[in-house]
């Protein structure tokens, strides 16, 4: 053995001293070979032998980094690298690799390299486990408090892609360290003597500890944004107490705007799943109608499928529905056409679904409501008190007259018998004024047949000429 150290030595501070990217590559990767070699063979745990090449091993990657830090390795053959360190650590010398995840999270401020390793955070189980349990000790992790606030939105970006939900020990079953993908490659998340819980809750618990680390930080509006867009459907999942984002959640509501849009399904998931109480639920999501912008946002068509699915329930009071047709119908008077022909079907569905509400539509054929008489009260922040189920949708009634036919067109369903059962509303989401011209533009249409004597213009000239 002591040759073969000799000859890591030698090897070794070669490439140390080489500055050419092609041999740093060469060399680095016959010397990564080397060592996966002698740790299957099991030398690592060699007595006598471990301590020397361990250390050997340990200044190799310092190395690694010094090369990749100057641009002589490039950040995807780099991270190839840091893997390959992790599985001969967790597979062949059966150490615990978490000091290895807590270097690559230091190195997470790189994009290139975030973008090279991110990936394999996300596919395997074992590894996310060990990033999981890591978040939280960022701040022990010697770095500055700028480099915090960088690396948690790099890990939020990362653990923002992960789609998969752990309810039982099985569900860990693709790892990264050890021979087949099965829960013996998560021995290491039990690598004390204490008595650990399950693999699945362990998992669920470091999910959620790290989740609330790096929503307790400064993520900014882009991540920020990018997290309340899954939160429902892949963070909520995979906690043990839901409850627990309530007071971060709900602050988003309070914040208006596309914040508040995008934490819409969030907060609607712990109010239906989870308990909680929020009577102001509808009153936040009816202050978000206080403008037309919305109407005319890019998220126009999220906000409409949520708020179908939030006043799903027929045990809704019947003024909650019609404060939102009413609202909704106002707003249409001004804006855009591809807005509007997503709101009638809307308003449609919401009517046939609460019958209740269909007085709206009586009442604005038979007296002719208009702005000047409307008891709907358009400032009134809660939709219990805006009058709407006293007024009318005579909005709609003005729209059938819209400059734009496909807008006048679907305004005119209001007009007649209510016999369909209800529009898929998808159909409308997707409008906007490209495909209302795209469609106007590209609609077939018969030419008229015309028919008229052909006149010779010239005869007369010539008889003028000759005569």
């Amino acid at each position: 053995m002591a040759n073969t150290s000799d000859n890591f030595v030698k090897v070794q501070n070669e490439l140390k001293d080489c500055n050419e990217a092609e041999e740093v590559l060469d060399i680095s990767t016959g010397i990564l070979q080397k060592y996966g070699k002698l740790a299957k063979s099991g030398d690592f745990n060699q007595e006598g032998t471990n301590a020397e090449l361990i250390s050997s091993f340990v200044e190799f990657q310092t190395i690694l980094q010094s090369k990749y830090s100057r641009k002589l390795i490039s950040a995807s053959v780099y991270s190839q690298f840091l893997l390959k360190v992790i599985l001969i650590n967790g597979k062949y010398r059966q150490d615990d690799f978490s000091e290895d995840i807590k270097q690559i999270i230091r190195l997470l401020n790189d994009a290139e390299l975030r973008e090279a390793i991110a990936p394999s955070f996300i596919m395997y189980d074992d590894l996310r486990c060990m990033l999981l349990e890591a978040i939280p000790e960022i701040p022990q992790l010697d770095v500055q408090s700028e480099d915090i606030t960088a690396l948690s939105r790099s890990l939020a970006e990362i653990l923002s892609a992960v789609d998969k939900k752990v309810a039982v020990d099985t569900d860990l079953d693709n790892v990264y360290v050890g021979k087949v993908k099965s829960l013996k490659g998560l021995k290491f998340i039990n690598n004390n003597n204490e008595k650990a819980p399950k693999l699945a809750l362990r998992y669920r618990q470091a999910f959620q500890k790290a989740w609330l680390f790096l929503l307790s930080q400064n993520l900014g509006d882009d991540t920020m944004k990018q997290v309340l867009t899954v939160l429902h459907a892949r963070v909520i999942p995979n906690f043990t107490k839901p409850q627990l984002l309530m007071d971060f959640i709900v602050s988003c509501i309070s914040v208006g705007g596309t914040v508040a849009l995008l934490a819409l399904n969030a907060v609607f998931e712990l109010v239906q799943r989870h308990g909680l109480d929020y009577p102001d639920f509808f009153a936040q999501v009816y202050e978000l109608l206080s403008d037309g912008s919305i109407l005319a946002s890019a998220h126009r068509s999220r906000f409409l499928r949520m708020l179908d699915l939030f006043l799903t329930s027929t045990h809704l009071p019947a003024a909650i529905p019609a404060a939102f047709c009413k609202r909704l119908a106002r707003l249409s008077l001004f804006a855009p056409p591809g807005a509007i022909v997503a709101v009638v079907p809307f308003i449609y569905n919401q009517l046939k679904r609460h019958p209740n509400c269909m007085v709206l539509i009586h009442r604005a054929t038979e007296s002719g409501m208009s702005l000047a008489v409307d008891p709907y009260n358009f400032e009134e922040r809660d939709p219990l008190k805006c009058n709407a189920l006293e007024s009318s949708l005579w909005e709609l009634g003005t729209l059938s007259h819209h400059y734009h036919p496909n807008v006048a067109a679907i305004a005119r369903i209001m007009s007649q018998p209510f016999t369909k059962p209800q529009y898929v509303l998808e159909h409308f989401l997707s409008h906007s004024y490209e495909t209302l011209y795209n469609t106007e533009y590209n609609r077939k249409r018969k030419e008229p047949a015309l028919e008229f004597d052909e006149v010779d213009i010239f005869a007369d000239l010539s008889f003028q000429i000759d005569a």
